[in-house]
């Protein structure tokens, strides 16, 4: 063969070579990002924890996938035999996670789960972390590595949750050959009661002992690797070896714009006025009221010093608190002068004060992304005016007077921070989505609130705890979420629901993460990047930033992790509703597994998947390269042996 041919097909081979090694780096798009229709079906395995006679016991249950599109959003669930704690609630939120980290509108498409376990288990929302990583496998086409596996909640803003029961379901996946095992932040070191029995005298003494465990060195010695992970992203980079790629967050600040500054800074200016006014009519105070004047005057200082260190939000806060007590000490000074009489005019105002901001917060609509927030906080506020209102008629017929008054004058205040509300309407640039997605949002955040509720009351009930302040407030979040909804208030009934999330959440973390501090850290990073995700977008998180700025305010762990986990709720929520308003392509890239991808013993089934054009293209391009370039090799061997 001539030098002059052989050096052409040696250009040409290397040519294949070089366009083979770049094909395995070239980042994938989701297949689903047009509107190409699709039918996939995905098995995963999911630990579980099963009541038996000698306590809880880990369990494998098998959960199946199957996404359709198009479709209209319908998630349908059956489990064989029924999971205490119904995962409907855990596979729609797994459903809008899964989409929306996707640029997917899930509404679009139809998620069909199927459960199958050898026994009743406990907590269907620890499932719901394993739900989401199938979901994206079924919507992306990117498989499951089998020799990994994850308890953990799903939280709406893509965070794990912590859950009950990790080291049974560590032993049960160790049985099966898992290889990774995947735990929430904070959760590698668990706390087990060790009962023992001491003979003393004629009698059995029973002491019961809390020990703590660390996963990562139990595990070594199971043949599993635990690793903590704290959001979903960090869950399909282990499961499905991808990484999705996020949007460039790191250079935005975390800072009110210029014309919100104004906004707040104007109604502190507004309740500092209103405050000295009140405070010069009350003249000299004696006994109670004397108290109350001064508990307002130290919340007035405390607000005065938030606002000059530049804690707008909590100094707005503050001062609404030392006004309404500022207002209630000059109302109950009154009534101790003027008698019942004033507490009939009282009602009359703040009656009229209601109904007139209630008209207003009801008769605006949204206009941008950032007004979801506004609606959120206006509209909660005018109803928790009402219901203080139908107390204070409830407290009045049983002849408490002064918690009456109290409870009008906070029911005044309340109404007039509506309004104040309302004024921050119309901030930022991004368009407002529709309303029946905030609808749907409000619906399935409700369900999802209930399910937490539900799994944190059962794991705290096996520990004797029937009362929690979180818990209890989560309770009480979810009545007024779901009486609020039934009246067609959607923007309340989601930010109750948020809130219920929240507490459900944190009141798990205070009795089963034993690491808290690295539980903090974990939510305030996951806060921050919600935060700056929404600003990226060119909204305005006007309540998510001020929660996060009354996250580093709080004296306690639970209390700050409480607010930051809120914080990323609500910014979320903005991301979330643009994306099934608009949505987009996602860039995926495979990562090299750090995990074999097959189990060192018992198989796991394998998925049944249906991919279209594009899904066949990305993955035999590499192997035709291959192939051709091998023939070509062959053919110019072939040709110098001739010569």
């Amino acid at each position: 063969m001539p030098v002059k041919g052989r050096s052409k097909v040696t250009v040409l081979i290397c040519a294949i070579i070089i366009v083979y090694v770049l094909t395995l780096g070239i980042p994938v798009t989701s297949p689903t990002s047009s509107n190409e229709g699709f039918k996939r079906t995905v098995s995963i395995l999911v630990p579980a924890v099963s009541q038996t006679k000698e306590g809880f016991k880990g369990v494998i249950s098998n959960v199946t996938v199957t996404i359709v599109k198009p479709g209209t959003g319908k998630v349908f669930v059956s489990a064989s035999p029924l999971t205490e704690i119904d995962m409907q609630a855990s596979a729609r939120t797994a459903a809008i996670i899964a989409s929306t980290i996707l640029g997917e509108n899930p509404l679009t498409m139809d998620f069909y789960v199927s459960v199958e376990s050898p026994s009743i288990i406990i907590g269907g929302p620890s499932a719901g972390a394993a739900l989401t990583a199938a979901m994206v496998s079924a919507i992306s086409g990117f498989e499951i590595n089998r020799s990994v596996m994850i308890t953990g909640m799903i939280n709406p803003d893509g965070t794990i949750g912590p859950v009950g029961g990790v080291k049974e379901k560590l032993e049960a996946a160790a049985g099966i050959g898992i290889k990774l095992f995947l735990v929430p932040i904070g959760q590698s070191i668990v706390q087990e009661n060790v009962v023992k029995y001491k003979k003393v005298g004629p009698f059995i003494v029973r002491t019961v002992k809390p020990v703590q465990i660390n996963l990562i060195g139990y595990g070594k010695e199971l043949g599993v690797k635990v690793l903590e992970v704290s959001n979903i992203i960090d869950v399909v980079k282990y499961m499905l070896n991808i990484k999705l790629a996020e949007k460039p967050i790191e250079h935005i600040e975390l800072k009110l714009s210029t014309e919100a500054k104004n906004l707040f800074r104007e109604q502190i200016s507004e309740f500092k006025e209103t405050y000295l006014n009140i405070r010069n009519m009350l003249g000299e105070a004696k006994g109670t009221v004397r108290d109350i004047v001064k508990e307002a005057e130290n919340r007035y200082n405390e607000a005065l010093k938030l606002s000059n260190e530049g804690y707008l939000y909590s100094a707005a806060s503050m001062l609404f608190q030392a006004v309404y007590l500022i207002d209630f000490a000059r109302n109950l000074q009154k009534y101790y002068n003027e008698g019942e009489k004033l507490i009939q005019e009282l009602f009359d105002e703040v009656n009229s004060t209601i109904n007139r901001v209630s008209s207003k917060v009801y008769s605006v609509k949204p206009l941008k992304l950032s007004d979801i927030d506004i609606l959120i906080a206006s509209r909660y506020r005018i109803y928790l005016a009402k219901k203080l209102l139908e107390q204070a008629a409830e407290t009045y017929s049983k002849g408490n007077y002064e918690d009456t008054i109290f409870g009008l004058v906070y029911a005044k205040w309340r109404a007039k921070t509506a309004e104040l509300w309302i004024n921050a309407l119309g901030l930022g640039v991004k368009e407002a989505p529709p309303e029946e997605i905030v609808q749907h949002l409000s619906t399935l955040f409700i369900y999802e609130a209930n399910s937490i509720i539900a799994y944190a009351s059962s794991l705290l009930k096996d520990l004797g705890v029937y009362s929690d302040e979180f818990l209890d407030k989560a309770v009480q979040d979810l009545d007024e979420a779901e009486e609020m909804s039934s009246m067609g208030d959607y923007y309340g009934s989601l930010g109750l629901s948020l809130s219920a999330i929240a507490e459900a959440t944190v009141s798990i973390h205070k009795y089963f993460t034993v690491d808290a501090e690295k539980q903090l850290g974990a939510v305030k990073d996951i806060a921050e990047k919600s935060l700056k995700y929404a600003l990226s977008l060119g909204a305005e998180p006007l309540l998510a930033l001020g929660y996060y700025e009354f996250a580093h305010q709080q004296q306690e762990i639970f209390d700050k992790i409480y607010f930051f986990e809120l914080s990323s709720l609500h910014a979320k929520v903005l991301t979330i509703t643009d994306v099934i308003r608009s949505p987009g392509n996602i860039t995926i890239k495979t990562v090299t597994p750090t995990i074999p991808k097959t189990p060192g013993k018992t198989p796991t089934p394998a998925p049944s998947e249906e991919y279209g054009l594009k899904d066949f293209l990305i993955r035999v391009a590499p192997i035709l390269a291959s192939f051709v370039g091998g023939i070509l090799v062959g053919y110019s061997l072939k040709r110098r042996t001739a010569v």
